[in-house]
């Protein structure tokens, strides 16, 4: 439903997905060996806030300093899920967007063969649609060309929304026309 209703959106014909559970996104961190990301004070602090309120876990505080922090599974979940600071909903895809490229520059810079037997190794915390050569096959091509050039974007897009109220829920609104001919002209669609 998902996919259908980002390509109906967006004017888009997605075929294929991969998408994680949140107890499957802290086990395919600790599976990598967690990632290292800067992080400030107040970043750091609610993460451990939400390991004793959330989880009631204590054993998995961030005990670093604000800089060049290693998170495990747990840490990188809730770093991920943070919207209390920063702008809102806007610097939680920021963070999330951050995490997913630390960690295809860190898959991509094992050696082959460690890639591939973790592609096997992860494959079962990821529902999708892929196949497992797919997968393999670009990974190989990323790592032999070293042609890869990771992008990222928010949507919606700067000067593509505005901030409204509806029946007193702050929402967003978009201009669908500039959203979707952005996206188009990112994607390389022409008119």
């Amino acid at each position: 439903l998902l996919v259908n209703t980002l390509n109906e959106n967006f004017d888009l014909d997605i075929q294929h997905y991969a998408q994680i559970k949140f107890s499957d996104f802290t086990e395919v961190i600790d599976i990598i060996g967690g990632i290292d990301i800067e992080l400030s004070k107040s970043e750091i602090d609610y993460i451990n806030m939400k390991l004793h309120t959330e989880d009631k876990d204590w054993k998995n505080d961030v005990k670093a300093s604000p800089g060049i922090v290693h998170l495990n599974g747990v840490q990188t979940l809730w770093h991920c899920r943070n919207r209390s600071i920063g702008n809102g909903d806007f610097k939680r895809t920021e963070r999330q967007r951050d995490v997913l490229e630390i960690l295809l520059n860190k898959a991509l810079s094992m050696p082959i063969t460690t890639m591939t037997h973790l592609v096997y190794e992860v494959k079962d915390h990821v529902d999708m649609n892929i196949p497992i050569t797919t997968i393999l096959s670009l990974g190989k091509d990323a790592l032999l060309t070293g042609e890869l050039e990771i992008k990222t974007y928010q949507i919606p897009f700067e000067n593509a929304f505005q901030f409204s109220t509806k029946q007193g829920q702050s929402v967003i609104e978009l201009d669908m026309d500039k959203t979707v001919n952005e996206l188009h002209s990112i994607l390389g669609f022409e008119d």
